[in-house]
């Protein structure tokens, strides 16, 4: 079963290595990386971040 993901990430992010992180190469995977934030890019950035978010869950494949 394939599933959609999206992994959201700041770049700045010392806890998830967002700063080396590498996508898996799956059409399924979406990887969105927030410049401005660390842990917490909801917190952040939460405009982009909410954005990202309803962009990823109104255009998935069905």
């Amino acid at each position: 079963m394939k599933q959609d993901s999206l992994h959201i990430m700041g770049v700045g992010d010392f806890v998830m290595a967002g700063d080396t992180y590498t996508a898996p190469a799956d059409n399924a995977y979406s990887a969105r990386m927030f410049s401005k934030s660390g842990h917490y890019p909801h917190l952040e950035e939460p405009e982009p971040f909410i954005a990202t978010l309803e962009r990823f869950l109104l255009h998935r494949r069905a």
